[in-house]
C-alpha cells in the first residue's frame, strides 16, 4: 500500500526567526495597552514575577512581586512569612494557595499560622500538616476561610474529620495518612455537610470496620436518619480517588457515591467477600483507573467508557474479566514496564473491544525506537490474532522515552503497516519524552513532545499521513477521552477541523 508521509513546514523561515530574535524587547508590549500587560502579567509563577521585577524599575514600579503560591516546612520560614506580611498592607490578601508543613511542637506553629490565617481570607488552597491541625484554633479558622476549594490534610487527626465544619465553597479534599478511628459511614456523613465537593482522595488510610448493626440493608430508604440507619449519599462527588487505603463495600459505594464518573483506583480493591445486589447494567462510569503492582482480582461489577491501567507487570492482568465491564468502551489507555510479544498477543489484543475508538499505549522502560519497531512487526503481521478485532478505532497514541538515532525510516515504516492493519484509522500521535511517569501523570497535551498525523486514504487506496500541528490533534485527544458511545459516534459530525 503507497504511503505518503507530509510533514508540517517550518513555522518560520530562519531569517525571519533571527530578525525577529533581535527585534528590542519593548517591541513584544509597545503595542498593548498599559492594563492589558498588566493583567497577562498576572497569570506569571512567583519565581517569574521576581525576574520581571528585575528587569526595570518601570517593571518593577508597575507590577512589584508578591507572593500568591507559597509553602513553608520549617518554623523559620513560617515567622518569616508571617513579619513579611505584617510589613506589607494588603499582602494576606493576595495569597492564593498555602502549604504548611512544620514538623515541631503544635504549641509554636498553631499562633503563626493563626495568624496568617485570619488575614489570607482569600486562600483558595490550603495544605496542613498534622502539627497544625491539632490545634483547635487553627481548625476553627480553617472553617472561616469562606473562599477555599481545595484542601489537604496529611495525617489529620480523627477531630479533624468529625467535629470540624469546612467551609461549604470546598471542591477538593485531599486526606493522607489517617490511621483508624473512624468509618466510612462516619466519614461520609462527617462530608455530607460539604454542598459543593466534587472530588475526595484518600491516600495511606485505615478506616475501621463498620458496626454489624450498621450493615447495609436492602430496604434503607435515603429518607432513613442516621441513627435509624441510612447511608449517608455524597451526590456531588464526581471525582473519587483511592490509593492503599480500604474500600468499603459495593453496595455502600453505590448508595454513598451514585454520580462518581472519575475513579482510581491505586493498589486496592472492594472486599472480595461482598456478595450485593450489583447489577452490571445499573451503572456505567464515565473513567476508571487501575494502578496494579501485583495479581489483584479487582472485578469492579460497573460498566465503564474509558480505562486507564499502569502496571508492572500486563501479564498479571485479565482485561476481560478482572477490571471492569467494558462492552461498550470507548477509551482504552495502557501504562506497562514494556510491550512483548507474547503478552501483546495473548492478554491485551484479543481483550480490546471492538468499541474502543481512542487506544494509548505507553512504555516506560523500553526506549521509543524499539516500542515503536515493536509494533510495526505486530502490524505487519496483519491478522486478527496478532493486532485483534479493531473495526472502530480511530485514534492511536504511543509514548515511550526517547533514544538518539535516527526515527524517519522506522517511522515511515510504522505508519505502513498501521494503515493497512487498522483500516479506519483516522490519526496518530507519537512522542518520545525524556521519561514516563511510573505513574498515573497524564502526558496529554503540552506534557509531552507529541507530534500528531491525520490519515487521508483515497479511492485508489493510497494513503497519506499529514502531520498536523499538536494542538490540534490534543482537540482530537480530549474530544474521544470525553466521549460517551453515542458522542464517539457523532465524531464526524461535532468536530470541526480548525486546520
Amino acid at each position: 500500500m503507497p504511503v505518503n508521509i507530509v510533514r508540517l513546514p517550518d513555522p518560520l523561515p530562519t531569517q525571519v526567526v533571527a530578525r525577529r530574535a533581535s527585534v528590542a524587547p519593548r517591541s513584544l508590549t509597545g503595542d498593548l495597552p498599559g492594563d492589558i500587560v498588566l493583567e497577562i502579567l498576572k497569570n506569571l509563577e512567583d519565581k517569574d514575577a521576581v525576574h520581571l521585577a528585575s528587569v526595570s524599575k518601570a517593571f518593577y514600579a508597575a507590577f512589584p512581586p508578591r507572593p500568591t503560591n507559597v509553602t513553608y516546612k520549617s518554623l523559620v520560614k513560617a515567622i518569616s512569612l508571617q513579619e513579611r506580611l505584617a510589613q506589607t498592607p494588603g499582602a494576606a490578601l493576595r495569597l492564593v494557595s498555602l502549604d504548611v508543613r512544620c514538623p515541631g511542637p503544635a504549641s509554636k506553629i498553631s499562633p503563626i499560622l493563626c495568624d496568617i490565617l485570619s488575614e489570607a481570607r482569600n486562600l483558595r488552597s490550603l495544605t496542613c500538616g498534622p502539627a497544625e491541625l491539632k490545634s483547635d484554633n487553627v481548625r476553627n479558622i480553617i472553617q472561616r476561610l469562606a473562599h477555599l476549594a481545595h484542601l489537604q490534610l496529611y495525617v489529620p487527626p480523627i477531630s479533624a474529620l468529625t467535629t470540624t465544619s469546612y467551609p461549604s465553597s470546598l471542591s477538593s479534599l485531599y486526606l493522607v495518612g489517617f490511621k483508624g478511628g473512624i468509618t466510612w459511614k462516619e466519614l461520609a456523613t462527617s462530608l455530607s455537610r460539604l454542598t459543593g465537593l466534587k472530588k475526595l482522595s484518600l491516600l495511606n488510610s485505615l478506616l475501621d470496620e463498620s458496626d454489624p448493626d450498621d450493615d447495609l440493608d436492602e430496604n434503607d430508604t435515603d429518607d432513613e436518619d442516621e441513627d435509624g440507619g441510612a447511608t449517608p449519599a455524597l451526590p456531588t462527588v464526581t471525582s473519587l480517588a483511592v490509593s492503599s487505603s480500604d474500600l468499603p463495600s459495593l453496595a455502600f459505594f453505590a448508595k454513598t457515591f451514585p454520580n462518581v464518573n472519575d475513579l482510581v483506583l491505586e493498589e486496592t480493591h472492594f472486599p472480595e467477600d461482598d456478595e450485593a445486589d450489583t447489577d452490571v447494567a445499573d451503572r456505567v462510569i464515565h473513567k476508571v483507573s487501575f494502578l496494579v503492582s501485583e495479581d489483584v482480582e479487582y472485578a469492579l461489577p460497573w460498566q465503564a467508557e474509558h480505562v486507564r491501567l499502569f502496571t508492572f507487570d500486563i501479564g498479571q492482568i485479565n482485561l476481560e474479566s478482572g477490571l471492569c465491564g467494558m462492552d461498550g468502551l470507548i477509551g482504552l489507555a495502557l501504562r506497562v514496564l514494556s510491550f512483548s510479544w507474547d503478552s501483546w498477543t495473548e492478554q491485551i489484543s484479543s481483550s480490546i473491544p471492538q468499541t474502543v475508538r481512542l487506544l494509548e499505549l505507553e512504555s516506560f522502560d523500553t526506549d521509543f525506537p524499539m516500542t515503536l519497531g515493536f509494533f510495526a512487526n505486530v502490524f505487519e503481521e496483519h491478522s486478527p490474532e496478532a493486532v485483534g478485532e479493531l473495526p472502530a478505532l480511530t485514534v492511536l497514541s504511543i509514548a515511550a522515552p526517547s533514544s538518539p538515532g535516527p526515527l524517519d525510516e522506522l517511522r515511515a515504516r510504522f505508519f505502513e503497516h498501521a494503515a493497512l492493519a487498522l483500516p479506519k484509522l483516522r490519526y496518530v500521535a507519537l512522542a518520545s519524552p525524556r521519561q514516563i511517569p511510573q505513574d498515573f501523570s497524564d502526558l496529554a497535551g503540552d506534557r509531552a513532545p507529541w507530534r500528531w498525523w491525520r490519515i487521508i486514504r483515497s479511492a485508489g487506496q493510497d494513503v497519506e499521513f499529514r502531520e498536523i500541528p499538536a494542538w490540534e490533534g490534543e482537540r482530537v485527544r480530549r474530544y474521544f477521552r470525553d466521549a460517551n458511545r453515542e458522542k464517539a459516534e457523532r465524531f464526524d459530525e461535532d468536530f470541526s477541523a480548525l486546520r
